[in-house]
């Protein structure tokens, strides 16, 4: 809503601006509206754009090889209590739906979210990841994966949130 009324203040002075132009010089401003509402448009695309991300997720779990799409979330801060590592969250229906039914290798990480003051999720820890986007492939040991019991996405065009640690540590840090 917020926004929508920055607009519509926005184009309110373009068009007194190319009414004024116009006064001064002769010249129409409708040229400049234009141009000015295809600004307008870019912009509030790039805003809606910033935070979405994605990238591939490549990684072995239990001798086998997945690979994710993953959504970059810079408000994840979730991590494993004892060592503090960061955690990454996938679906349940990716590739870890059975890990509940696991006794060796399974994190139990405590969380809280809109709605839970308190609550924990189950984690394993997967190896050999490979991180790739535009910008090349980060190679990483090992993962913190927990997993969610619903959708992350209602499009269905990623499976995973990935924490930002797992890319400030592209520099061989991970």
């Amino acid at each position: 809503m917020l926004v929508m009324l920055i607009v519509v203040m926005y184009l309110t002075g373009c068009f007194q601006a190319s009414y004024r132009l116009e006064k001064l010089t002769g010249i129409s401003g409708v040229r400049l509206v234009i141009a000015v509402l295809m600004a307008a448009v870019l912009g509030i695309w790039l805003l809606r754009q910033r935070g979405k991300t994605l990238y591939h997720v490549c990684f072995s779990y239990r001798g086998k090889e997945h690979e994710l799409v993953a959504l970059l979330d810079t408000g994840n801060d979730l991590r494993e209590p004892i060592s503090g590592k960061a955690v990454c969250v996938v679906e349940e229906s990716s590739i870890l739906c059975n890990i509940l039914e696991e006794k060796e290798g399974v994190y139990m990480i405590p969380y809280h979210a809109v709605g839970t003051d308190a609550g924990l999720i189950p984690a394993v820890k997967v190896h050999q990841v490979k991180i790739m986007d535009s910008g090349g492939a980060y190679h990483c040991q090992e993962m913190l994966l927990a997993v969610y019991h619903g959708r992350l996405s209602a499009h269905g065009k990623y499976q995973m949130l990935l924490h930002l640690d797992y890319l400030k540590e592209r520099n061989g840090l991970c």
